[in-house]
């Protein structure tokens, strides 16, 4: 398999919608999904699109007898809007909520949410599959610097349904590997205690009947740290940086055993500025806040299920990673790339292309 190409400027053998040659079969129930048979197609013709008057071509498998076109391929497969879906991604990354994202498009609200979901589940797929090609073929630094911390917001209600959001971030590059969303203990005040007894269960924290709410952070920042072991090389040197917390250490050691060189704790106490080992995931943290309408501070804009805000981070983080410059006036250099994970900058056609579900057309428009 060909190593996959980044290049903003598709070259004549990239796939697009006219010159596209299927991979595989999208029907999960075909056999040659599994391997056992080799996928074999032939063409049938060509239709054009009444939403956006594109033609795309047919194409019939030869092993399940099921027939697809291009655009079955596609994130915007079935929408009778697509070019609605690129402006509540404009939205999603740009501090927009969702209903004022109706008002700018006319669109409905449950419209909204239904591609907030779609971009979110294509853009975590996305940056999985860019990142196992990356692997695969022995890309990726050598020695990596992370830097983790937690950034704290809250679900219907901020005593009562606390989250943690861990963020694992390259300390160089700035580039974000993984992150996870998870629910916190209740708060103890006055006001929580008139309104709920201190042994109910709240809703939405998926325990059971009649036990109170319990902390998730351990659970969430091994679920970060471990996946973010799986995309980096066997070979690669981790040097770990993040604040006092105890429970910071045996996550470490258990997502990255003998890998883990070093781990740099830094006192919470200390000042945040651009000399402060903890500063990447400080800074990151910090443009989440500014670049997630769901992690505004006050503001009605919070998250009602943190379901949805784990999906709209994703789509927050691909476009950080791989079409937003790393920092101001860096020339177009994405963190993708400066992380060697990629050799140009993504555009926006290109990560809402194909969907990431299929590794060889990942990313391509």
């Amino acid at each position: 398999m060909e190593p996959l190409s980044l290049d903003p400027q598709p070259h004549q053998s990239a796939r697009t919608l006219e010159n596209f040659v299927p991979q595989q079969c999208p029907w999960s129930d075909c056999p040659s999904q599994t391997g056992a048979i080799d996928f074999r197609f032939r063409s049938k013709g060509y239709f054009d699109r009444a939403c956006d008057g594109r033609r795309v071509p047919r194409f019939h498998c030869s092993i399940c007898n099921h027939g697809f076109s291009a655009q079955t391929f596609r994130v915007d497969y079935r929408l009778k809007r697509p070019d609605r879906l690129w402006r509540h991604f404009e939205h999603f990354i740009s501090k927009v909520t969702m209903r004022q994202s109706t008002r700018l498009t006319g669109s409905k609200l449950d419209t909204v949410a239904r591609h907030q979901r779609l971009l979110g589940e294509h853009c975590r797929a996305l940056q999985q599959a860019l990142l196992r090609r990356a692997r695969d073929l022995g890309r990726g630094p050598k020695t990596v610097r992370i830097a983790f911390d937690e950034l704290e917001t809250f679900e219907v209600d901020r005593l009562e349904q606390p989250v943690t959001v861990a963020v694992v971030v390259d300390a160089k590059t700035l580039f974000i590997h993984e992150t996870e969303v998870g629910p916190l203990a209740s708060r103890p005040s006055a006001r929580s205690r008139r309104k709920l007894p201190s042994d109910s269960q709240v809703p939405g924290d998926g325990a059971a009947e009649g036990q109170p709410r319990r902390c998730g952070s351990r659970r969430t920042v091994r679920a970060a740290l471990r996946r973010t072991a799986d995309w980096l090389s066997t070979a690669t040197s981790v040097t770990a940086v993040s604040d006092m917390k105890a429970t910071y250490p045996c996550a470490l050691r258990s997502a990255f055993g003998d890998h883990l060189v070093k781990h740099v704790r830094v006192r919470s106490t200390s000042p945040r500025t651009n000399r402060n080992p903890l500063f990447p995931a400080n800074l990151t943290l910090a443009m989440l806040r500014d670049g997630v309408s769901r992690l505004v501070r006050r503001s009605w804009a919070h998250s009602k299920r943190r379901g949805r805000l784990r999906l709209h981070l994703w789509i927050w983080i691909a476009w950080r990673n791989w079409c937003r410059e790393r920092v101001v006036g860096s020339r177009r250099t994405t963190a993708a790339m400066a992380s060697t994970f990629a050799d140009a900058p993504l555009s926006i056609d290109q990560l809402l292309g194909f969907h990431g579900r299929f590794e060889e057309l990942a990313g391509l428009a």
